[in-house]
């Protein structure tokens, strides 16, 4: 597959077969596809801003006992909404830093 691009939008060119007793999709007419590559049942994500990288290692900062705790973190699926699986390095429940807003 060879991509290529309109303004900011990437294309690719795929062939898909369609049941032969379907009518959903007739020749001639377009359709948007959604391809999935990979899902997990019960996974634990986070905005992949919240993840932050220093010195080739990834963590996340979380608030505990009202502070603030840098932790490290192993990363698993990412998403193409900008959420990444958390495969170990917090818990569910666990308050976790994903942006700082600067005061102007």
């Amino acid at each position: 597959m060879t991509p290529w691009a309109k303004t900011d939008i990437v294309y690719y060119k795929v062939r898909v077969t369609v049941e032969k007793d379907s009518d959903l999709v007739k020749p001639g007419m377009t359709a948007n596809l959604t391809v999935e590559t990979a899902t997990k049942e019960n996974a634990l994500y986070l905005p992949l801003r919240a993840v932050r990288e220093e010195k080739g290692s990834r963590y996340i900062e979380i608030i505990a006992a009202g502070k603030t705790v840098r932790r490290p973190v192993t990363l698993g699926l990412r998403g193409d909404e900008g959420m990444v699986e958390i495969v170990s390095g917090v818990s569910e429940g666990e308050e976790v830093i994903t942006g700082i807003k600067e005061k102007k």
